[in-house]
């Protein structure tokens, strides 16, 4: 499907990927890797050389995966394969000179801002001619990842609310595409919750909306995961949350809860913000709210995608699950920030 900015949205299924994963300062530290994947990778290669830039991930430079897709594993030469899972993109093929290539990024995520969507935590650049030696004109397809919030949404209602209820509550979903305007979106997405609620319990809601929330890199909770294993105590988690992002409330754990709050997307931009708009646009990392033009009147369990991003953090470090969370405050009900208590199976502390 494509649009009049020549922008189209893309699925990828299921696709085995040979690749080398470094990180890197410049596209030229890719030429030896390129060089490698050709040599070994030849006669299984079923696709074009593919690039993708992992975000949120502790390195410095560009997390940066170079492959190709191939009919059979790879496994040498510091190459390894793995199965690349189904995602979205809106994609946009940069023809010319490289140093242009910047235009073509805003225009994939700004489109994708526009119409209210958040990305996902890749992008992928797809070669269709490239010369390292020669990189004034390149044609390289940029692909901007898409949080799939419907498809993932779909899944999880068929898994705990069933066929039945899952296709009265997810109504005219399969409607709602990437090029669906922000007002249109929003109110879809105020009705299927409205739904959802006549149709599950809270604890439903949250298991259901809480997994459907982008999946946190493991390299970054890897590095909470080392703290905390130093002296297995949950307060060295706090400690280097503390020291690694801005909170605007301290967060605290208690005997069986941790409460805790988003960070602001854009903190400089939220400080200097005179008013609850204002301060939306720049706390809110659901392009959904940041973008829409006035406060959405959506139900604030939608909030509960963020504390699932919070959640996959502690679970996989404690190895107890959440099994319940009281949204404090939402930018959805007029508050200033987003405020939650996760609340688990087990004591932790």
């Amino acid at each position: 499907m494509e649009n009049s900015y020549n922008i189209s949205h893309v699925i990828r299924e299921e696709t085995l990927f040979a690749s080398i994963r470094k990180s890197i300062k410049k596209r030229a530290d890719l030429e030896p890797q390129v060089k490698i994947l050709k040599e070994e990778c030849h006669g299984r290669i079923v696709g074009p050389l593919t690039l993708i830039f992992h975000y949120d991930t502790p390195v410095e430079g560009f997390d940066a995966e170079i492959g190709f897709p191939v009919s059979e594993k790879v496994e040498k030469a510091g190459i390894s394969s793995r199965i690349l899972g189904r995602n979205e993109f809106l994609s946009k093929t940069h023809s010319g000179k490289l140093d242009k290539i910047g235009e073509t990024y805003q225009k994939v995520y700004g489109l994708m801002y526009k119409n209210g969507i958040s990305p996902g935590m890749s992008t992928v650049e797809i070669f269709h001619d490239y010369d390292f030696e020669n990189p004034e004109t390149v044609k390289i397809e940029v692909q901007g990842s898409i949080h799939m919030w419907n498809y993932l949404y779909k899944r999880a209602l068929n898994k705990y609310l069933g066929h039945e209820k899952q296709e009265k509550i997810y109504l005219d979903g399969d409607k709602i595409t990437p090029f669906t305007k922000i007002n249109d979106r929003i109110q879809w997405v105020k009705q299927t919750l409205e739904r959802l609620k006549q149709e599950s319990t809270k604890e439903e809601q949250f298991q259901i909306l809480s997994h459907i929330a982008l999946d946190r890199p493991i390299e970054e909770i890897n590095q909470f995961k080392e703290k905390y294993l130093e002296n297995h105590d949950v307060r060295d988690i706090i400690n280097h949350l503390k020291t690694e992002l801005q909170f605007i409330i301290e967060p605290e754990i208690k005997e069986n809860y941790v409460h805790i709050s988003k960070v602001a997307r854009d903190r400089e931009g939220y400080d200097k913000a005179t008013n609850h708009d204002e301060k939306r646009k720049h706390y809110c990392f659901c392009r959904l709210v940041s973008e829409a033009a006035s406060l959405p009147d959506i139900d604030p369990i939608f909030c509960y995608r963020a504390a699932g991003w919070a959640a996959q953090l502690w679970e996989e470090i404690l190895q107890k699950q959440v099994v319940k969370c009281d949204i404090v405050k939402s930018v959805l009900k007029g508050d200033e920030v987003c405020d939650f208590k996760l609340y688990f199976d087990d004591k932790l502390v």
